[in-house]
């Protein structure tokens, strides 16, 4: 198979396993497609490393052991440990691994197929009538090498979009969809909501478009209308201020998005103000819970029309998402005991 073509593969299949469009990540794992090549020194990586490739050429066939599940077990056990330590993260690790599967999973295709469970010498090919299958820059290959293009695009573009899961949930219209999608991309892009209900103290229905803060326990979800600055609590159950009937996502613009964690020790909000960025284009919102000493409820507003992310008694808050400013405003002064975690999203 041409090196185009185990590159298009890996790539393709490392977007869709990861459900990514990041091109590092899949640049990661086009490249690492062409690996399980280095058994001879014709291919690209062959030629690169020669020593590598003269060594194994002269101790095994071609397709086979560097085109086996054992050496996809072993390269795993030496690229996850190294991410880990350099705290490289999961993706590219995982990309590596993927794209090297997908890069020998290709081969079986081809004529002599690949010896899967090396050391057995047992060759695995596909399909079985040897007529279909592919001869190395064969105009087949062609064929399928420009079905890939056309394949791959595709994928990208569902990916950039969200991913297959965010496709998926516009069908089924699921906040557990929802929840996955904000767990996926909300650290780089804001996590967009169309939502169809009825508002529970109106019982008017409702179809707008709401920024996702936060999902909470049930998969229920703290969303933001940006036109009126409100939080709203959103359920599919009778619950909160906003009964769902149906709802859609997609991954809205890129963000930035920081979090801090804090202990306050009998300390007041104003006296970690100063750690945060107060631009109007930043948007912070702020959970914790503390004790307090002999708080004063009737200063917190309360209106049951919205989602109030400030719950108190005399000697306890708790703070669920609650925007910066109101905090200042209702509780700044108040010293508190306990830890504190400021999520801020602002614009890239």
């Amino acid at each position: 198979m041409l090196a185009v073509s185990h590159v298009l593969v890996s790539g393709l299949a490392t977007s869709i396993v990861l459900n990514t469009s990041d091109p590092i990540v899949i640049a990661v794992g086009g490249i690492a497609g062409l690996f399980p090549d280095i058994d001879t020194p014709k291919s690209i990586v062959g030629r690169l490393f020669p020593f590598i490739s003269n060594f194994l050429t002269a101790k095994m066939r071609h397709r086979s052991c560097t085109h086996s599940l054992l050496a996809s077990f072993l390269l795993a056990l030496i690229v996850y440990p190294i991410s880990y330590f350099f705290n490289f993260g999961y993706q590219i690790p995982s990309a590596i691994v993927c794209g090297y599967i997908f890069g020998w999973l290709a081969d079986m295709f081809t004529k002599n197929g690949v010896e899967v469970f090396w050391p057995s010498k047992t060759r695995y090919v596909c399909p079985a009538n040897r007529k279909f299958r592919l001869t190395t820059g064969s105009n087949a290959e062609y064929v399928i090498l420009f079905l890939l293009i056309l394949i791959a695009y595709g994928v990208f573009y569902i990916n950039y979009q969200g991913g297959f899961f965010q496709q998926f949930n516009q069908i089924i219209s699921s906040p557990s969809g929802v929840v996955r999608l904000y767990m996926q991309h909300s650290k780089q892009n804001k996590i967009l909501l169309n939502i169809e209900g009825t508002d529970t103290t109106s019982r008017n229905l409702i179809n707008k478009e709401f920024t996702l803060i936060q999902p909470i326990k049930n998969d229920d979800l703290i969303v933001l209308d940006e036109a009126e600055n409100k939080l709203y609590l959103a359920s599919e159950r009778l619950f909160g201020n906003i009964v769902i009937n149906r709802i859609t996502a997609r991954v809205g613009p890129p963000v930035k998005t920081q979090i801090k964690d804090f202990y306050l020790e009998d300390e007041s909000i104003n006296d970690v103000s100063l750690n945060l960025n107060t631009d109007s284009t930043v948007k912070s919102f702020l959970s914790g819970d503390f004790s307090v000493d002999e708080f004063d409820i009737s200063n917190l507003g309360r209106d049951s029309s919205y989602f109030n992310p400030i719950e108190a008694t005399t000697t306890r808050i708790k703070l669920t998402a609650a925007p910066f400013n109101l905090v200042i405003n209702q509780i700044g002064d108040e010293f508190l005991t306990g830890s504190l975690k400021i999520f801020s999203i602002s614009d890239k």
